[in-house]
């Protein structure tokens, strides 16, 4: 079965690309996966317990939140997970996890005159080795 990851921050931009992947897998008979990242405030390796719980009451938080949206996706098959990582990376290595045929991230449209900064969906895009569908 193909698989659609889409990745969420669950802002009004990333809702449109949630939409968008959602046509797309059911296009597609796909799965769709939603994605999650909790960006860590230090290196999770040397964190204190107090950092820990706090990375883990964002990541239980973000499951609740993805959880109602399954169920809101009626008659199509969707699973998610949150993780703990970078932004880009992570959502790299969760398409390589779940196989991902294509990737689906919401961008914010830049004016004329501003400068590229390398936000996630274009570092997703610029190293993603998966088509990678950009949702303003």
């Amino acid at each position: 079965m193909r698989v659609v990851l889409v990745a969420t921050d669950f802002t009004e931009v990333s809702e449109r690309a949630e939409d968008r992947a959602r046509e797309l897998a059911m296009s597609l008979n796909a799965r769709l996966h939603l994605v999650h990242v909790v960006e860590p405030i230090d290196d999770p390796e040397d964190s204190d317990e107090e950092t820990r719980e706090f990375h883990l009451s964002l990541q239980e938080r973000a499951s609740e939140r993805l959880q109602q949206r399954v169920v809101q996706s009626a008659g199509l098959s969707v699973s998610f997970s949150v993780v703990l990582g970078h932004r880009p990376q992570a959502i790299l290595r969760v398409a390589d996890q779940e196989e991902a045929d294509y990737l689906v991230l919401g961008t914010h449209p830049m004016d004329e005159g501003d400068r590229p900064r390398g936000s996630t969906s274009q570092r997703v895009s610029w190293f993603s080795r998966r088509p990678v569908l950009l949702v303003p």
